[in-house]
């Protein structure tokens, strides 16, 4: 299609990755996937990926290791998770 942007490794020992850089000093972002695992993540700040889908449906949010369909990890040990589910 010609409407598409493809990355494509390579080599299946490489990771596909895409920055998007504002040019200040936390505005790198970096979009990809290592090996099964799509994230996202500043550059900028370094450390474990904020944002990750594993293959298996699970979602990560401070964990590069989900192991709950959606795990919540902060540094502090505070609040792990919140959500609103609304009926109708």
């Amino acid at each position: 299609n010609a409407n598409q942007l493809r990355l494509t490794a390579g080599n299946t020992a490489w990771d596909v990755r895409m920055n998007l850089d504002t040019m200040n000093a936390n505005g790198e972002w970096e979009v990809g996937v290592d090996n099964t695992t799509f994230n996202i993540a500043n550059t900028d700040q370094g450390g474990t990926p904020p944002f990750n889908i594993t293959y298996d449906k699970k979602i990560g949010i401070g964990t590069g290791s989900p192991s709950y369909p959606l795990h919540v990890v902060t540094a502090t040990g505070g609040t792990r998770a919140k959500y609103w589910l609304r009926d109708g």
